[in-house]
């Protein structure tokens, strides 16, 4: 074994000159590569003694007749989504189609999830292909895109504000901070000076 190691630092020694490694570095990072080696095509030929035992014939038809269903259910709730998604856009291209961007109800923030990315594709492969050629200049762009995020963020029931039932406090004119500690001064001079008159 330790002929073994000084043949294997020589010759790592030849291939990499300027790194300076000792004989059981060089021996000990050997077996680990192999050992993973080994372990890696272990794991591949498990998958394919998996791949090779989970055909369709030898899977029991229960599991199969479980499975063609919970497919048939998906593609019933997509076409549902699909329905509802071009109805959806539909409705709100009619309502925002020639208005001011400023004055359109802001985007909410959605997080991702297994929803919003089927939401996301139906819009992008049913709904989009409709509208595309009716933009042609950059505002009926931003319009289609506006449009469909919206019907999107509102199939997944995102709560929409609209600019008009955003309750703002008005604040008043801000003023510099040493503009506000003179009038308060002034304020207080103003009270001491009433009290001695």
């Amino acid at each position: 074994m330790v002929g073994y190691r000084q043949q294997l630092h020589v010759k790592f020694s030849r291939m990499y000159p300027n790194l300076q490694i000792t004989e059981p570095i060089v021996a000990d990072q050997y077996r680990e590569v192999e050992r993973k080696i080994s372990q890696v095509n272990s794991e591949i030929v498990l998958e394919d003694n998996d791949q090779i035992n989970d055909t369709p014939q030898a899977r029991p038809s229960t599991e199969a007749q479980m499975q063609d269903e919970q497919n048939d259910q998906n593609q019933e709730d997509n076409a549902e989504l699909t329905d509802n998604s071009i109805r959806e856009l539909r409705r709100v291209s009619l309502e925002y189609n020639d208005t001011n961007p400023l004055f359109r109800p802001q985007l909410p923030k959605m997080n991702p999830s297994k929803k919003l990315a089927v939401a996301i594709y139906i819009s992008n492969t049913e709904t989009w292909p409709e509208y595309e050629l009716d933009a042609r200049t950059l505002d009926s762009l931003h319009t289609l895109i506006y449009c469909c995020t919206l019907a999107a963020a509102i199939e997944m029931g995102a709560e929409i504000h609209t600019r008009r039932n955003i309750s703002r406090t008005r604040r008043q004119p801000n003023t510099p901070q040493w503009e506000r500690q003179l009038s308060k001064k002034i304020r207080a001079l103003r009270v001491t000076t009433d009290g001695v008159s």
